[in-house]
């Protein structure tokens, strides 16, 4: 009986330890347990359940399940518990619970009956509080939702690509409409699947795999290529893939995104083609002729050969533009550069540097002696007639030609010697080519030196002017005078202004030149008025880049008032280039000058545009005969019959008509004949020096003999 006793005793010791674990067990476990008897009252809630919904162990100990359970979730719950009331077994659920201060949470658990005598006496639930949870699938869920409508209105093609086997599992609006395919042909099937047999081209380049492996490896990728897509239409599409991994960073997916850079490339194309090619005939330009001219050399350095350049310069482009017009000019210089790309080989190259400029690099030149010939073809076919506008236009060039490495090692050298040689190639009478020699170079040093000289002649007065009388030939009397500038050189003696006008020109001094010699001019024309002697008419050429300046008005208006000279006895002289460069302005500025009395007069007429049309829109007051015309007018029946065609046209207008260079007694006895009003020339007078003038004005302005109509 003892030992029966003392063997109970530890059994039941023992089955307290083991509920003891158990409740220390439930009660420290981080689930919700609970137990609720058939009728609803809650049994038993460990501490987690306690602490979730707020309750105390004293508070837990009067509530039923229905005080805690959701109404939104009451039913469900009720069918739960009905359904497990009559069997033994688990039942996995989710419920929404309500917490002492009024929230709601979200558990997902197991729940089961326990059963004596077939009877249930109590169920048990575990639970776990899934409320962050839920709350984070939510947001990720709205996130997707949000993903997808902005992945459906990109303008880019959009595909997700599972990494295990390449399958589709999702895509966007522009990837069907690229394909023009539907959702379900696509989803679950892979690339390839979906282009074989197609007409549009595969979707797996070659630059595909490498994109996916580069993904596959948690790794950003891109890459651009042209792709051909529903209708055959060819773009430009740069093509990216990004990575989707789980929170361990395995791959799980890549998205796939094609964006169109059609535009973009076009753009960059353009961009491109501003940079380093010419805009009108499509050549390289300067900066890229440079890269290329140092690829040549260098390649010709390597296979020790001849690199020849060729500088080529349009002769008298400038009359065209002038003559015809800037557009006119323009087709021309396109003629001009489709010729001499025919001319070469595809390996050479041919630029334009600017205006009338051109530049040819043949490389791998193995016989120089074959140069002359070519460049004679070359100027042969130039010299052709270019058909443009239904019209045939005339054009010839001057090329000089300099050798790598004999005359020059670098790019800069090699241009600034074949240029050289194209100067001396137009010096000697145009339309012909001309081979770098060293003279040349020192020629060309002289011509620096030249311009630096003249650049300081203004300060050291080694400037002056000469004036050349103007006489009318009804009465034989000088009614005016032109002023022409010359410069006594301190070593070279006198300078030809034919030489250092044009230099002044090119260097940019005409500018400054020019203002001197109109404030020179009209300063010693009042000083003659002042001594007494009857005044006459101050003619002064005026230069285009004169006349271009925006205060060019305003500093005659200065001269005018500062030297005192009536502006009535001022003459300016402009060339028909000048004023046809822009006809309206040119209008507008000599409208302003003539208010101002100031006379006008267009020099050198007949050289260029002489439209009747276009003259009698500007306000001029004499006409000019240039004396290219004049010098064969008792010789040249063209030359006399433009000659006459050009008094009877200034005659109509109401405009006087003066004729220069006229140096024999046959030649204005013609001009006589054909009352031409006014003349200059050696006949009467060559350029006098100041003092030579003053004599003139002293000894009478009309000089016996000199008209035809006093012959007897």
């Amino acid at each position: 009986m003892g030992f029966w006793f003392f063997k109970i005793k530890k059994y039941t010791r023992d089955l307290q330890k083991s509920e003891s674990r158990y409740r220390d067990l439930f009660e420290n476990a981080s689930d919700l347990i609970q137990s609720v008897a058939p009728d609803g009252t809650i049994l038993y809630a460990n501490r987690a359940w306690r602490e979730t919904l707020g309750y105390s162990e004293e508070e837990t100990s009067k509530l039923s399940v229905m005080d805690i359970i959701h109404p939104d979730c009451l039913d469900h719950c009720m069918a739960t518990f009905e359904s497990l009331l009559s069997v033994e077994k688990t039942a996995r659920m989710e419920a929404n619970f309500q917490t002492k201060d009024g929230r709601t949470i979200t558990v997902e658990g197991s729940v089961n009956f326990s059963f004596e005598n077939g009877r249930p006496v109590s169920s048990r639930g575990i639970f776990r509080d899934i409320t962050a949870r839920r709350a984070t699938e939510e947001a990720l869920k709205r996130s997707y939702e949000f993903s997808k409508t902005v992945i459906d209105s990109m303008n880019d093609a959009v595909s997700i690509i599972d990494v295990s086997d390449y399958r589709l599992v999702g895509v966007n609006r522009v990837f069907l409409e690229e394909l023009g395919m539907k959702a379900e042909e696509v989803i679950g099937k892979t690339c390839y699947e979906i282009t074989h047999d197609r007409d549009t081209p595969c979707a797996l380049p070659d630059h595909f795999c490498p994109l996916m492996d580069t993904a596959a490896k948690a790794q950003y990728a891109s890459v651009e290529h042209i792709h051909r897509g529903a209708g055959g239409r060819t773009k430009y599409v740069e093509v990216s893939t990004s990575p989707i991994v789980d929170e361990t960073g395995r791959v799980l997916q890549v998205v796939h995104v094609s964006r169109d850079i059609t535009d973009r490339k076009r753009a960059e194309n353009e961009i491109q083609q501003l940079a380093y090619y010419d805009t009108l005939t499509g050549l390289p330009n300067r900066t890229l002729l440079h890269d290329h001219l140092n690829l040549t050399l260098a390649q010709a350095d390597r296979s020790k050969e001849v690199v020849a350049i060729l500088f080529l310069d349009l002769d008298r482009f400038k009359d065209i533009n002038d003559t015809l017009g800037h557009p006119f000019g323009d087709k021309l210089l396109k003629s001009v550069a489709g010729r001499l790309r025919d001319a070469v080989r595809k390996s050479d190259t041919v630029a334009r540097l600017a205006g009338d400029e051109f530049v040819m690099v043949l490389s791998g030149v193995k016989d120089a002696e074959g140069l002359p010939g070519f460049a004679q073809n070359l100027l042969q076919e130039l010299a052709l007639p270019h058909k443009l506008e239904g019209r045939e236009v005339y054009s010839t060039g001057s090329i000089g030609i300099a050798f790598y490495p004999m005359d020059g090692k670098n790019v800069d050298h090699l241009l600034k010697n074949a240029d050289t040689a194209m100067y001396v190639a137009k010096e000697r009478g145009r339309n012909t080519y001309q081979f770098f020699s060293e003279e040349m170079n020192i020629r060309a040093m002289e011509r620096l030196k030249l311009e630096t000289d003249l650049r300081g002649a203004m300060k050291r007065d080694e400037l002056f002017l000469h004036y050349q009388p103007q006489m009318e030939l009804s009465t034989g009397k000088v009614i005016g005078m032109e002023a022409l500038v010359r410069w006594r050189h301190p070593e070279r003696g006198f300078v030809s202004s034919g030489t250092f006008v044009p230099l002044a020109e090119e260097a940019g001094l005409i500018v400054p030149l020019g203002e001197w010699i109109l404030r020179t001019a009209c300063a010693q024309a009042k000083a003659w008025q002042e001594q007494g002697f009857p005044p006459l008419r101050l003619a002064v050429n005026i230069s285009g880049l004169q006349f271009k300046q925006p205060n060019f008005v305003d500093l005659v208006e200065e001269v005018i008032m500062e030297t005192g000279l009536d502006a009535g006895f001022l003459e300016l002289e402009l060339t028909e280039s000048i004023i046809m460069e822009n006809a309206a302005e040119s209008i507008e500025v000599l409208t302003d000058l003539k208010v101002r009395g100031i006379h006008l007069s267009i020099d050198d007429f007949g050289t260029g545009y002489s439209s009747l049309s276009y003259l009698k829109n500007f306000p001029f007051d004499r006409i000019k005969i240039a004396q290219s015309f004049v010098r064969d007018i008792t010789t040249s029946s063209d030359d006399a019959a433009i000659v006459e065609a050009i008094i009877v046209m200034g005659k109509s207008l109401d405009l006087k008509v003066i004729a220069e260079g006229v140096e024999t007694r046959e030649q204005l006895e013609f001009l006589f004949a054909r009352d031409c009003n006014e003349m200059q020339g050696f006949y009467f007078s060559k350029p006098l020096a100041r003092e030579d003038f003053t004599r003139l004005l002293q000894e009478g302005l009309a000089r016996e003999g000199v008209c035809p109509f006093r012959v007897s």
